[in-house]
């Protein structure tokens, strides 16, 4: 998908963002082996062979406690991240002490040493459960983190590329043999206390990338800001300082958000005036089971059919609108294509829309510098005759269209990729 928007406010890429489970690897294979490194661990060290698995405990303390490990943020409204560190803890502690007589502190000191062991199984399980081509990719865009601005200023080609992930689980991708170096941010759900789609974990994220030397131009009133507080103080404003919504008001398309949840990463990141990425490579027809019965967002990944579901049914119950045959698919491409500013089938697909992307904003700035430099002429040479008007917009004969090979849709001949679907062209 291509959004317009994207035509009006085009700015160089500064900063790119990804989700983590079922994004950049597959969440219920990864778990489910560190589980079994787990049950393996418990016989091997402690000799302890229960007679139910430690996430089948998951299963029925959070049940039992919903509020402990998802607690409610009443002020604003919000049901926080499920706290799986603790949740996963607290289960081993409970196989320990129930089944095996463990006294408080020794079952609390195995189940830390347990827990050590999941993570790590979980970190080689990760390298064995990657989307398609994802090192590949991450080194390219390791190898563009110089982004040329195409502008007048010298040290725009000096402008760095920052690669982070926004994620709604516990894990930490520069703790991967094969991941770690990639990620200059990693924010997750259980440090903010809130879980994606709210805005404040992408808040978060922002507060951190904006606090870089790198990305100080991106803050140049902020920065230099300086207020006087109720008691008279001078305090200039920074990251820290800044208030959400003024924040917010800075977060541009100069941000990528690459992520599988068409609610908690696109439409989210979409509201915060990112660019977006729909990877649908991980979800696309298979059922999302993390933990057997607690997952690590606390839902399946959204997907836009999912969102207008509950949109219509919403509709149809309060009365608003009876949704016709055929109405649920034309909402949800009209969805897609007003939130994801791109989506792609494939990991490896990202580097292409990326390119394209900058192609388009190379190709702007051209034309920009070319009208600039002909408005001038005109001014400097009164005695240049203007150019007929039907010289001015000339027409795309037949022979330089072809139809794009996914939609349909008439292109240019050379274009490498469709304008309306954004899929690339043989």
């Amino acid at each position: 998908n291509s959004n317009p928007q994207l035509q009006e406010q085009q700015q160089p890429i500064r900063v790119i963002s990804f989700d983590l489970d079922n994004t950049v690897w597959k969440t219920s294979a990864t778990i489910a082996a560190a589980n079994d490194a787990l049950a393996q661990y418990l016989k091997q060290e402690h000799n302890i062979q229960p007679t139910q698995r430690v996430e089948n405990i998951m299963g029925d303390l959070f049940r039992q406690n919903k509020s402990q490990y998802c607690p409610v943020d009443n002020v604003n409204a919000t049901k926080g991240p499920v706290l799986l560190t603790r949740l996963r803890k607290d289960a081993i502690q409970h196989l320990l002490k129930s089944e095996f007589g463990y006294e408080n502190s020794q079952a609390l000191g195995v189940a830390d040493d347990a827990f050590d062991a999941w993570v790590e199984a979980r970190h080689v399980a990760i390298e064995s459960h990657l989307a398609d081509n994802v090192v590949e990719t991450l080194t390219a865009l390791s190898q563009l983190r110089t982004v040329n601005n195409h502008g007048s200023d010298s040290t725009a080609t000096t402008k760095t590329l920052i690669v982070g992930a926004i994620t709604d689980g516990n894990s930490n991708p520069n703790t991967v043999e094969c991941l770690s170096g990639f990620f200059d941010f990693v924010v997750n759900a259980e440090n903010v206390g809130v879980a994606k789609p709210d805005r404040r974990i992408y808040l978060e994220a922002a507060r951190q990338v904006l606090s870089r030397a790198e990305l100080a131009d991106l803050l140049p009133n902020h920065q230099t800001t300086v207020e006087a507080t109720s008691s008279g103080e001078n305090v200039q404003l920074t990251t820290a300082t800044l208030s959400d919504d003024a924040l917010e008001e800075v977060i541009g398309p100069w941000w990528v958000h690459v992520g599988d949840d068409f609610v908690k990463d696109i439409v989210a990141a979409k509201a915060l005036s990112m660019r977006t990425i729909w990877v649908k490579e991980l979800i696309q027809g298979k059922v999302q089971k993390v933990d057997a019965t607690v997952q690590t967002n606390g839902s399946n990944a959204r997907t836009v059919q999912d969102f207008v579901k509950d949109i219509s049914s919403e509709a149809e119950q309060e009365g608003i609108v009876k949704m016709q045959v055929g109405a649920e698919d034309y909402l949800a491409q009209s969805l897609e294509a007003e939130f994801a500013d791109a989506a792609i089938s494939r990991f490896a697909e990202l580097e292409l829309v990326l390119e394209r992307w900058q192609q388009e904003l190379s190709q702007n700035d051209d034309n920009v510098a070319t009208t600039a430099v002909a408005e001038e002429s005109s001014i400097l040479d009164l005695s240049t005759p203007p150019r007929p008007a039907e010289e001015e917009q000339p027409k795309t004969s037949a022979q330089e269209l072809k139809y794009c090979i996914s939609c349909g849709a008439r292109i240019l001949a050379k274009a490498r990729f469709c304008s309306e679907c954004g899929e690339a062209q043989e």
